[in-house]
C-alpha cells in the first residue's frame, strides 16, 4: 500500500477525475522545490522557514489522504513551536521528505497510468 490514499482523494473529489488530476498535478509539480527548501532550512536549523513550510505541505499531504506524513508534519510544527531539541526535529525533517519523494513517486505513477 501506497502513501496516498485515492480513496480519500476520490471522496474529497467527489470522483471528478479532472480534478485528482489537477491536485496529482499541483502536488508534482509544486512539492520538490519545497522539499528543497526544506532540506535547505533543515541543513541551517532555519526554524521558522521549517515550521512555514511544514505548514503548507501539511496541507498538501491532507489533501492526498497521505495522514501519517500530514500528522508527522503536525509533529514538526508543534516541535518547532515548543523548542524540541533540533536533532528530534531534523530526523523528523528527514523522514516527512522521505515520505514525500515516494508519493512523487506514487503520483508520477497514477499520473502515467
Amino acid at each position: 500500500m501506497g502513501l496516498i490514499n485515492l480513496s480519500y482523494l476520490n471522496d474529497l473529489a467527489d470522483n471528478d477525475q479532472d480534478f485528482i488530476h489537477e491536485i496529482l498535478t499541483i502536488f508534482k509539480t509544486h512539492t520538490p522545490a519545497e522539499l528543497e527548501k526544506l532540506e535547505a532550512a533543515r541543513q541551517t536549523a532555519d526554524l521558522q522557514t521549517i515550521k512555514a513550510i511544514a505548514h503548507k505541505l501539511k496541507s498538501s499531504a491532507a489533501n492526498l489522504g497521505m495522514s501519517e506524513t500530514q500528522a508527522l508534519f503536525i509533529r514538526i510544527e508543534t516541535a518547532v513551536k515548543s523548542q524540541k531539541p533540533y536533532p528530534q526535529i531534523s530526523d523528523m525533517i528527514s523522514l516527512v521528505i522521505d515520505q514525500c519523494r515516494q508519493a512523487i513517486r506514487e503520483v508520477e505513477e497514477k499520473l502515467n497510468a
